[in-house]
């Protein structure tokens, strides 16, 4: 008598071998994140009093918040800024209200990196909030961590929440609130933040984490850049360059007449300016390697606005893993209008079988130019996040079901 699990195990090779031929890249318009407006805080040049530019500042006693440089030694979170919170007598507080709204389930989750600084105490109490119509809808303590004197330090905190299909605040609009407190009226103390992500859920189940890109915006920049200042040729801190021809590439601080709503994020971009070749730049290796999941890597790129300087002939952006190119999209094949910016998002599935498992993860953005022109692409603000995998998931329950059939006990 044929066994009972045998038509199952004769099956399940042809499935798996259907399921690897899925298509690698899942098209999105965007990477699971929702806009936080200048989210590191690197809009201002220099340090402001009360002042924090698409924040709302509250205070309540006689404390002060603001933007602030702590300097070529600290170990900022990304760019040069961070936000400082001084509560004297009361609380210190930035907020914002974002263009998002409160969806069911979501789920979300806001991650803040909260720092002390060198020579300062820091504040009785930090929280981190998200709401939604000024419902506080979930919130974390931030403080009063245990950070040891020393060094700029910082840490990560994250606020998590699912919406349930009743919640009487859906379609009101998002909003994340950030607030330190010290009842002393004579209080130093003082807390610091930096990079600040709200991450939602395309398929309402899985929670999405950002992987750390150094200098992922180009606020970065050796010597600090003035408005319409550039870097030195081939100079991109944190990156890694290559060039050909006569080519050029670097950091630039760009002007209303370049992009009328200047950068994306910050204010810094790189420029690629690929004449008679290649420009180039790629990340360091990544802290995380590539394991089986989803990932998604989203970078915003301009062509600007300038009668005569147009878009090089290609432009790519690259996942890789170790020497593996795992996936690229041509940003050149949707040319952005002048004096604008296009997102270009581009996801890839790791499976068990894919090249470059294992092996550290790099990005790459480059610009070629057969002819020597002035075209010049303009990325910045590059996102990446691992997205797990359902697709990966239901690989495992194959392999699930093989053990139990192999397990199974035979009839006769």
């Amino acid at each position: 008598m044929q066994q009972p699990h045998s038509r199952l195990l004769r099956s399940l090779p042809a499935l798996v071998a259907l399921m690897q031929l899925l298509p690698v890249q899942a098209g999105r318009a965007a990477c699971p994140t929702l806009p936080v407006l200048n989210s590191s805080f690197e809009t201002s040049f220099g340090s402001t009093t009360n002042v924090v530019p698409s924040w709302t500042v509250n205070l309540f006693g006689s404390g002060s918040a603001g933007v602030f440089n702590p300097g070529a030694n600290a170990a900022v979170r990304n760019g040069r800024n961070v936000v400082y919170l001084s509560p004297k007598a009361g609380t210190s507080e930035i907020f914002q209200e974002l263009t998002s709204t409160l969806l069911a389930p979501g789920p979300y989750e806001l991650t803040a990196f909260i720092g002390r600084r060198t020579t300062l105490a820091f504040p009785a109490s930090c929280t981190i909030e998200l709401l939604a119509g000024g419902v506080v809808k979930a919130s974390a303590s931030c403080g009063p961590p245990a950070f040891d004197p020393g060094p700029f330090d910082s840490r990560k905190f994250t606020v998590d929440f699912t919406a349930a299909a009743n919640d009487v605040d859906l379609g009101e609009p998002l909003q994340v609130a950030i607030r330190a407190g010290d009842p002393s009226p004579t209080a130093t103390s003082q807390a610091i933040v930096d990079d600040v992500w709200l991450t939602n859920s395309p398929d309402g189940v899985t929670l999405y984490h950002e992987i750390y890109v150094p200098n992922r915006n180009f606020e970065l920049a050796t010597p600090l850049l003035g408005n319409g200042s550039t870097t030195a040729n081939g100079v991109v801190d944190d990156w890694v360059t290559s060039r050909s021809g006569t080519s050029s590439l670097g950091i630039h601080n760009p002007t209303t007449t370049t992009f009328p709503t200047e950068a994306p994020e910050g204010q810094n971009v790189l420029y690629l300016r690929p004449q008679a070749g290649l420009s180039e730049v790629r990340s360091p290796p990544l802290v995380t390697p590539l394991m089986q999941g989803d990932y998604c890597l989203s970078v915003n790129v301009g062509q600007e606005n300038a009668a005569t300087d147009g878009f090089p002939d290609t432009c790519t952006i690259e996942l890789r893993a170790g020497a593996s190119l795992l996936t690229s999209v041509d940003c050149a094949s949707s040319v952005p209008a002048k004096g604008t910016f296009s997102l270009f998002t581009l996801t890839y599935t790791a499976t068990a079988l894919s090249p470059g498992l294992g092996q550290p993860i790099e990005l790459r953005v480059r610009a070629t130019q057969a002819a020597s022109a002035l075209e010049t692409a303009w990325p910045d603000d590059v996102r990446f996040l691992p997205e797990p995998s359902a697709r990966t998931a239901l690989l495992l329950g194959v392999v699930l079901l093989i053990g139990i059939a192999r397990l199974a006990p035979r009839v006769s």
